[in-house]
């Protein structure tokens, strides 16, 4: 995978597990500073690094490295549950999307802006959407929390195959977004606001 992604070209102090071992299981500050990465490291696999090497490792190829990652992760995690799901279905495809935000340094509020107030200058949002049938990541996204779910969740709408049922919630969903999708031969389900009222209409065939 670190080939794959170009993060490992050739032979170097800093292994691709070394790295990943450092940044996510080594250290238990919250914000640690290249300096304690480096000593982590360090102490962990003999290796001694400089700071400058170690944040010349926080590029985009990394950023590929981590995604196929946690796609295999997710995909090892969730294949062996919808098996028989997938097998019975009469969905040509069954997509799972939401959104998880969180608070960031208020130095960041350009990049990321957030609500307001205090503690909340910055935030950040991840769109994360998963394609159950092909065990795959079909959107995995970091933007602004302030972002529209709405507008992600329609984002990449005309490439998704018809049949297909949407598991999303509310925040994604509108009146105006129900009708769109029905004309798509999109399927899907939803929470409801508490004011709405249905009816149930039936269609010639």
């Amino acid at each position: 995978m670190a080939k794959e992604s170009g993060f490992k070209q050739r032979s170097s102090k800093i292994s691709p597990k070394s790295f990943i071992e450092t940044v996510f299981f080594t250290n238990s500050s919250n914000s640690p500073s290249l300096s304690e990465y480096c000593i982590d490291m360090e102490h962990s696999s003999s290796t001694c690094v400089s700071k400058q090497a170690f944040d010349k490792r926080f590029n985009e190829r990394t950023k590929e490295m981590l995604y196929i990652i946690l796609q295999k992760v997710m995909s090892k995690q969730v294949a062996c549950k919808h098996s028989l799901v997938e097998s019975k279905s009469k969905f040509t495809d069954i997509r799972i999307m939401d959104s998880s935000e969180f608070k960031l340094s208020k130095n960041l509020a350009a990049a990321f802006p957030g609500y307001g107030g205090l503690g909340r200058e910055a935030s950040a949002q991840i769109q994360f959407e998963y394609q159950l049938f092909g065990s795959r990541i079909t959107e995995f996204t970091i933007g602004s929390a302030i972002d529209s779910d709405s507008k992600a969740g329609m984002k990449n709408i005309d490439s998704i195959p018809a049949n297909t049922l949407l598991l999303r919630d509310l925040g994604y969903f509108s009146p105006k977004i129900f009708n769109e999708l029905l004309n798509k031969n999109l399927y899907f389900i939803s929470r409801a606001k508490s004011q709405w009222n249905f009816t149930y209409v039936k269609l010639k065939n």
